[in-house]
């Protein structure tokens, strides 16, 4: 590729996980192309010009075309020539490469779109998460309470995209860490926040809680909120530069908030009564007075001046106040010092008042009675064109209508197109009555948020199992699912897409790699671990793994990736699950003859008499079809290159049904009496692929059980309706069957792993209802 045509490809900022027909195209900076596919059509002729020797830098013995699909929001198709080591040239037409790059290419975070409403990886966005209060207040009160890690794993699980969360201390003792070793205060805060990021959750760091730490902590009334030239000021100044420098280059910190509520105490006819709380021993005042009173004034002061030094340091992000609704109230509170209910008008004009320039959103907090005024809020956000942000909504305990209430606030967010919202509250054990995780009985609505998400972005029916990762794309993304029972506890092994650059740490590797899961329920999972490229082999990227259970060990087979036709399958084995040995041979396995190209992916592997059979996927010679082979190795042996045996001349399946394309892979088997039951994956990724079934008695001869797919994909705006594919079958300690597979709404975009349960009459497979 020449480097004009790499740095317009580079400009428009394209995502790791480009898909050409099956398989994602990884790593364009090395050029690390797939297995061919098949000749070009029409439409793609009609639709490119490509001349030999210009252009395009020679490309060596590749042999293949290379459809490279998804250019952010435009569609584009890149090809390389098949054949010979000759260079290749690329013509566009059109003019879509050809074209200027934006002058603001998409950033990591959410940004306006100008219009109230927020883009995100330069699609509009509207997301639900969580306030995940205390993440680092517990371990900024006990340096070992590191369970923040298991949250955010438990997040990413289930979906949930942001975290809201309190980046100070909630009383002025909590800083003295602060005040005594900022090393470790901030050691603390940076694991936070890399945690976050670990598990692909955006923040949304709150840096003044309290609103009278910040003056307790300095010995100044409250009212010097209200003064910038205070002590309140100065140490809001300084806090404010160090966390925003620390983290502004963290793609994952999606806004800057000022505080919580504080407009709640602004202009009360009653102050006197509402002051600070005294608590000498956690720091505060030892007495209040009317000096310690707040009106709207000193608060729009704090905010402007906050929001200005923000702007100093990070010129983009989103700036929010933190703060909830204004009171029914509000307006007359601040104009006549009463009680009385304010109009439409009135609220709108204190509301956009309390998110003063250069605040690039309007906060709100929505409990109660408070929902009747969202729309209000809504409406003003649209006037404003500013981002609404609802940082806080819920109820308290647990009703008996709380599903039905639940799910119509999250309708009200949905009616009211409301870009951002935050449920509280996430893992917080000293609020029993509103604390939410995924093991208690609130974890539901987790799902409903997961759920709420989902139809933001026009998805309807989401199962009750939607495992995704957002660690590396920022977005929903996990394939190639294969799950064991093993030490007690269900582990699900699946494949892990290339960082997007913006999104990668400093080690981070260039290909795909291999994500571990951990549930006890196998509904419940959260990610406890990764495997990455270690053997040279494997230094482009593996996937697709195929895990077993074998005499007390996890043996997992997977493939290479990112090499054409080289690739192939490597074998690992390990002790607890997590932490594998490598096969010192690998790559162990890889076809040979006239019938197939050399490649082989998608591992499984089952033990049959004394052999393990290996089934594997790979493609003719033209690159055209992907079909099925089967090895064996001696079962006691140690699986190493030279215990491989090749069985049978050609492939034991290819695809013949119309519904198959050109394409079977992803072979997953259960054994039922004398007979090997094989799920398999047909049809090219989003092609759509769905689920057939065959039988055999030998392992090497099948036969279809139906014409039909078992498992098909699913209608327009369902989760799946892209495909269902990619099976990996388990059969649980108690003889009950379970299929994971793939899906996504999207064509490729996103994926996430879902679960049906498989009953049988004999050896022909039923779908649980």
């Amino acid at each position: 590729m020449s480097q004009t045509i790499f740095e317009k490809i580079a400009s428009r900022k394209i995502p790791a996980d480009l898909v050409y027909e099956d398989e994602p195209v990884v790593a364009f900076r090395e050029i690390h192309l797939q297995a061919p596919p098949p000749c070009i059509n029409r439409a793609a002729q009609a639709d490119f010009a490509l001349q030999r020797g210009r252009g395009v830098g020679a490309v060596a013995g590749l042999g293949l075309w290379v459809e490279v699909m998804k250019l952010l929001s435009c569609p584009v198709r890149i090809f390389y020539r098949a054949g010979t080591a000759s260079a290749v040239a690329l013509l566009v037409l059109g003019g879509l490469l050809g074209a200027a790059a934006p002058a603001t290419p998409p950033r990591p975070y959410p940004q306006p779109d100008g219009q109230g409403g927020l883009t995100y990886q330069g699609r509009p966005l509207r997301a639900v998460g969580v306030n995940y209060f205390d993440c680092f207040l517990r371990v900024l009160h006990d340096p070992s309470n590191t369970t923040y890690e298991a949250g955010f794993a438990a997040l990413n699980a289930r979906g949930i995209p942001f975290a809201r969360f309190c980046a100070t201390g909630f009383w002025p003792r909590d800083l003295l860490l602060y005040q005594t070793n900022r090393a470790e205060y901030f050691r603390r805060l940076d694991a936070v926040v890399a945690s976050a990021r670990r598990h692909g959750i955006g923040l949304i760091p709150s840096l003044f809680w309290h609103y009278a730490c910040v003056p307790d902590l300095v010995g100044e009334p409250v009212d010097q909120w209200g003064n910038e030239n205070s002590r309140t000021h100065a140490w809001m100044r300084e806090y404010t530069r160090e966390v925003v420098s620390r983290y502004r280059n963290q793609p994952h910190v999606w806004a800057w908030e000022f505080g919580n509520e504080f407009a709640l105490q602004g202009c009360l006819p009653n102050a006197a009564q509402h002051r600070a709380p005294i608590h000498p021993s956690l720091g505060t005042a030892t007495s209040r007075s009317a000096r310690d009173d707040l009106t709207f004034a000193m608060i729009r002061t704090a905010y402007a001046a906050f929001a200005r030094e923000v702007r100093q340091l990070d010129p983009h992000r989103l700036i929010l106040t933190g703060d909830s609704l204004p009171r029914p109230s509000a307006w007359h509170q601040e104009q006549e010092n009463s009680w009385k209910s304010d109009s439409q008008d009135q609220f709108t004009a204190i509301f956009r008042s309390l998110n003063p320039e250069p605040i690039n959103t309007l906060s709100a907090h929505v409990y109660e009675k408070d929902w009747s005024r969202l729309a209000w809020a809504a409406e003003a956000a649209r006037l404003e064109r500013k981002p609404l942000v609802v940082g806080e909504f819920g109820f308290p305990g647990d009703p008996p209508n709380a599903r039905t209430l639940f799910a119509e606030q999250l309708d009200t967010l949905h009616r009211l197109a409301v870009p951002l919202a935050a449920l509280w509250v996430y893992d917080f054990p000293s609020q029993p009555e509103y604390t939410v995780t995924a093991e208690n009985a609130r974890g539901w609505k987790l799902d409903a948020l997961a759920a709420a998400n989902w139809r933001a972005a026009g998805v309807t029916n989401l199962p009750a199992l939607a495992f995704a990762d957002r660690s590396r794309l920022g977005r929903p993304y996990a394939k190639d699912p294969s799950v064991v029972r093993f030490g007690g506890r269900y582990l699900m092994y699946f494949s892990l897409p290339p960082f997007a650059p913006e999104l990668a740490p400093a080690n981070a590797p260039r290909g795909w790699s291999i994500g571990i899961a951990e549930s006890r329920d196998l509904r419940n999972w959260r990610k406890v671990g990764e495997l990455w490229p270690e053997q040279e082999c494997e230094q482009n990227g593996l996937c697709a793994p195929g895990a077993r259970v074998l005499n007390g060990q996890v043996h997992l087979f997977y493939q290479t990736y990112g090499n054409g036709p080289r690739d192939a399958l490597c074998h690992a084995v390990s002790d607890d699950g997590l932490r594998f040995r490598r096969n010192p041979t690998n790559p162990i396995f890889r076809p040979t003859g006239a019938w197939n190209n050399g490649r082989a992916i998608d591992a499984e592997v089952i033990p049959w008499g004394d052999q393990l059979l290996l089934y594997y996927a790979t493609r003719d010679p033209t690159g055209r079809t992907q079909m099925l082979g089967v090895a064996s190795a001696d079962l006691r042996g140690n699986y190493q290159r030279d215990g491989w045996r090749q069985l049978g001349d050609g492939p034991i399946l290819r695809p013949e049904l119309p519904w198959e394309t050109r394409c079977i892979e992803a072979p997953t088997l259960v054994q039922r009496g004398d007979t090997l039951v094989m799920f398999y994956a047909g049809g090219y990724n989003n092609d759509p692929q769905q689920v057939g079934v065959a039988t055999s008695r030998d392992g090497v001869r099948w036969e279809r059980l139906t014409d039909q797919p078992f498992l098909r994909h699913g209608a327009p705006g369902a989760w799946n309706s892209s495909e269902s594919g990619h099976p990996g079958a388990m059969v649980d300690d108690d003889g009950r069957t379970y299929l994971f597979y793939q899906g996504n709404p999207d064509k490729g975009r996103t994926w996430l792993i879902s679960v049906v349960e498989v009953e049988w009459e004999g050896i022909r497979p039923l779908q649980k209802p």
